[in-house]
C-alpha cells in the first residue's frame, strides 16, 4: 500500500508562466465554487445545497522586494508600471509544482493580478505582495 507523505512549502516551486519566481514565499489560493443553500417555503433549514455558481478562483501572492528588479513589474507579474503597461496586461498562469516529484499540485489559468503591495517596516525586509483572480483551480488529479 502507498503512504502518503505531506508536502512542504519549501518542496514546493511557484512559477508564473512557467518560470521559476524566486522571490516569493507565499502563497495563497482560494476556490468558491458557488455553493448555496436552498430553502423551502415556510421552512427555516436549508433543503439541500445546490452549486448555483459563480465559480470564481483568487489568491495572494507574497515574495520579497529585492534591489534593481522593479519587484512584481519587473519579473513581469503583475506589469503596470507604465500606463501603457496597465492597459496591455496579459493573463498569465499560476503553477505550483512539487519539487519531490515533479508533479503539478496545483494550477490557475488566466490569471490577471489586480492590485499589489509594498511593506516596509524599519527592522525587517522589504515585502511585496500582489493578489489575483483566475478563471480555474486544476490539480494533480485533474488529468486522471
Amino acid at each position: 500500500m502507498a503512504q502518503n507523505s505531506i508536502i512542504t512549502g519549501a518542496a514546493v516551486r511557484l512559477l508564473v508562466n512557467g518560470k521559476v519566481i524566486g522571490v516569493g514565499t507565499s502563497i495563497s489560493i482560494q476556490r468558491d465554487q458557488g455553493v448555496r443553500p436552498i430553502y423551502g417555503i415556510d421552512i427555516p433549514t436549508p433543503q439541500e445545497i445546490a452549486i448555483t455558481g459563480p465559480y470564481s478562483v483568487k489568491g495572494s501572492i507574497t515574495g520579497l522586494r529585492t534591489r534593481d528588479t522593479g519587484g512584481f513589474d519587473g519579473l513581469q507579474i503583475v506589469n503596470a508600471s507604465t500606463l501603457s503597461d496597465y492597459f496591455n496586461q496579459n493573463y498569465c498562469m499560476l503553477e505550483l509544482v512539487d519539487r519531490k516529484t515533479n508533479l503539478t499540485i496545483a494550477k490557475v489559468d488566466r490569471v490577471i493580478f489586480g492590485s499589489d503591495s509594498i511593506q516596509v517596516s524599519a527592522r525587517a525586509v522589504v515585502t511585496i505582495s500582489a493578489s489575483f483572480v483566475g478563471t480555474f483551480l486544476s490539480t494533480e488529479i485533474s488529468n486522471k
